[in-house]
């Protein structure tokens, strides 16, 4: 690998959040506190299979061990534990999901990656054998329905689904290739002009390896704000991490009157993209421009969470946006949240730069 390529690679490491990547995968892990540090305890060993909690990792290092006896591995970094848990394959492609997690989590490598030219993406590029949810007959997925989005929400938000189709896009060398994208939701991320510009899907069995699949060659999505599109004019926002908080805060406002305008968007992790005219951060601008006054996260109630809402509430009040923290009931996502509980949360938030509301927060995370 090229000197430049293993730089890249470092950085994209450097700013992969572990925990961000577990949830993002649906892996089973717990917080705890050790000798050494905040660590990371996970049910489920990539390398071994044991699933007996035995597997341990800092935090701040994404340095671990596995404890099991017969493990072959023992200990991993980041690097070699995202190697095991997609079961070896080409370091190549190990190198190329890590950089995509880690793009959209707001990194962007100082060389630009090559990608396809998309100016507005029809649904034609997506995989193959996608329908409109609810369909014709009006029916919705009952994967949605269980997660509190309805046919209406699902209509709104443009979702999909794909019961066995495929993307296909240009290989390194100009190949032809193919993404397998089998029972999934397929969501259509657009940009502030409400231009389709790439998309993501969800499985919905649980069985997959891969929870969320991003389709090859097209931007990635943690420069956009999930549902921006639907929310300019808005004087409120809410913000969610994943896609279906930002639709599930979206339902839970409209279900108190006084809280029926304020909007909700999601931005694919912990994280806010700062790059120039090119990144969330920017799309904030535009949306203050156009009347935005006040923000406020839920990104859950986990100290790592607490703390990355701090640092990105910082950054919007430096916009001149009054940006505030809501706390949700511990190991709750919006998602996961009933409707009273996020309005709650929604009117004792904290204002990030109320000195007694910081100390609340800071003392959640302490």
């Amino acid at each position: 690998m090229a000197r430049d390529d293993n730089s890249e690679l470092q950085e994209a490491l450097d700013l992969l959040d572990m925990g961000h990547f577990f949830e993002h995968e649906g892996i089973e892990y717990r917080e705890k506190t050790g000798s050494s540090g905040e660590q990371y305890n996970l049910h489920h060993c990539p390398a071994c299979g044991d699933n007996k909690w035995r597997v341990w990792m800092n935090q701040e290092t994404g340095l671990g061990n596995c404890f099991h006896g017969d493990c072959h591995v023992k200990t991993f970094n980041k690097y070699s534990f995202i190697r095991e848990y997609l079961d070896n394959p080409p370091a190549k492609d190990v190198v190329a999901y890590i950089k995509r997690v880690s793009a959209d989590m707001g990194w962007k490598p100082k060389r630009k990656p090559v990608e396809r030219v998309v100016t507005v993406l029809k649904e034609s590029d997506l995989p193959t054998g996608c329908i409109n949810l609810p369909d014709v007959n009006g029916n919705n997925l009952a994967y949605l329905e269980d997660r509190g989005i309805n046919g209406k929400l699902a209509k709104e938000f443009r979702l999909m689904y794909c019961q066995n189709g495929s993307f296909f896009y240009d290989g390194p060398i100009g190949e032809r290739e193919e993404q397998f994208y089998r029972e999934r939701v397929v969501i259509p991320v657009f940009d502030l002009h409400g231009q389709m510009v790439t998309f993501q899907g969800r499985d919905i069995l649980g069985t997959s390896s891969r929870k969320y699949l991003f389709p090859p060659g097209l931007p990635s999505s943690g420069k956009y704000l999930y549902g921006g599109h639907l929310v300019k004019g808005k004087s409120e926002l809410a913000v969610g991490e994943g896609v279906f908080d930002a639709i599930a805060l979206t339902a839970a406002f409209r279900s108190d009157s006084d809280l029926s305008e304020v909007g909700a968007v999601a931005t694919f992790g912990m994280h806010l993209s700062d790059d120039g005219a090119d990144g969330q951060v920017s799309y904030f601008m535009v949306l203050k421009r156009l009347g935005l006054k006040r923000v406020t996260f839920f990104w859950d109630s986990e100290r790592r969470a607490i703390k990355n809402a701090m640092v990105a509430a910082e950054k919007l009040s430096k916009l001149g946006l009054t940006a505030r923290v809501a706390i949700l009931p511990p190991d709750q996502d919006p998602n996961e949240s009933s409707f009273d509980q996020i309005v709650s949360s929604y009117y004792s938030a904290h204002n990030i730069k109320d000195p007694v509301g910081r100390r609340e927060l800071l003392r959640k995370i302490l």
